[in-house]
């Protein structure tokens, strides 16, 4: 629901968490840049967050006017994800170059007890190359249906689906983070070559290419981090698991379910294959996700949910009405 006009151009809690959280990150990054002399193009991250910032000030003019309440948290929200993608993102990249021992061995390990190669998966869909093909599209969908749910969420007015939605990818952006800080990984396709024939049979994401510039970047970092150049570079946990995992979970209840769980049933697959990824790092998206989840449901319980800790994240900063 929409806020009332006294309260109708103030950020709910929830939106705060995701700002704060992002602005923290961003001054790390530039914290980072500046001790370790990382040369970094901030126009580029500038104009991205002004991007960002149009948004969220277009949403809040909706919303301080009443009209379109859905828009408006819809571009609120869209706003808050380029704008805390982008930091996020930067602080990744400066935690470059990896100085300590990566922990991709260990997954190695676990993944051969558990009779998973990732070289013999590749290949494996080479035999079917339309289904390979096909999933190469889906592993790149990822974004673009978090960015659909964020709208669906939104121009429905489920403002609490929504708000727990922010809450769960934070939670889990940052958790994805500090374990890949503790123990970095960046996959098995900087270890092991795809022929180039099967990599273009199947349209290979994360090819032998992708996994040459993950080494090069693990051992010396860059000389400039560009926003335009940035791409994935976690291995564990899986973000492609989390956002599959929020996709489907969130348009529960929608029109929209059916056809999530259909496209993100074989995401398992198109990550494992395509995202360059050891089986393990399935398990940790799904752990990460079931965390954040969990944090997002106690700080946003509902109007009929318990009223300690954080469950006041889903009303606005200042006042107001619940809206849940």
């Amino acid at each position: 629901m929409a806020d009332d006009a006294r309260t109708g151009t103030r950020l709910y809690s929830a939106e705060i968490l995701a700002l704060a959280t992002s602005g923290t990150l961003f001054a790390a990054s530039l914290l980072l840049a500046t001790q370790s002399q990382q040369s970094v193009a901030w126009g580029e991250f500038i104009l991205w967050n002004a991007f960002a910032a149009v948004l969220i000030g277009g949403g809040l003019e909706r919303r301080a006017l009443n009209t379109s309440p859905g828009a408006a948290h819809a571009m609120i929200s869209v706003g808050l994800l380029f704008n805390f993608g982008s930091s996020a993102a930067l602080l990744n990249y400066l935690l470059f170059p990896i100085e300590r021992e990566m922990i991709d061995p260990l997954l190695f390990r676990i993944d051969r007890q558990l009779g998973y190669f990732w070289g013999d998966f590749v290949h494996f869909f080479d035999r079917m190359p339309g289904i390979g093909v096909a999933l190469s599209y889906i592993y790149n969908s990822a974004l673009f249906q978090v960015l659909g749910v964020i709208v669906l969420l939104g121009l429905t007015e489920r403002q609490l689906q929504l708000h727990r939605f922010l809450v769960a990818g934070t939670v889990s952006v940052c958790l994805t983070l500090a374990i890949w800080w503790a123990a970095p990984s960046i996959g098995p396709s900087a270890y092991y070559e795809i022929p180039e024939s099967i990599s273009d049979n199947i349209n290979l994401v994360v090819d032998t290419a992708y996994g040459e510039e993950l080494a090069q970047l693990a051992r010396e970092g860059t000389a400039t981090i560009q926003a335009r150049e940035i791409s994935g570079v976690i291995a564990f946990p899986s973000l492609h698991t989390v956002m599959a995992c929020m996709v489907v979970v969130f348009t529960l209840g929608t029109r929209l379910f059916l056809p999530a769980l259909a496209l993100n049933a074989p995401m398992i697959p198109a990550t494992l294959a395509h995202g360059g990824h050891h089986l393990s790092d399935v398990f940790g998206g799904l752990a990460v996700f079931i965390l954040a989840l969990a944090a997002a449901v106690w700080m946003l319980p509902g109007p009929a949910g318990r009223e300690t800790g954080a469950a006041g994240a889903g009303a606005p900063s200042g006042g107001g009405r619940n809206g849940q």
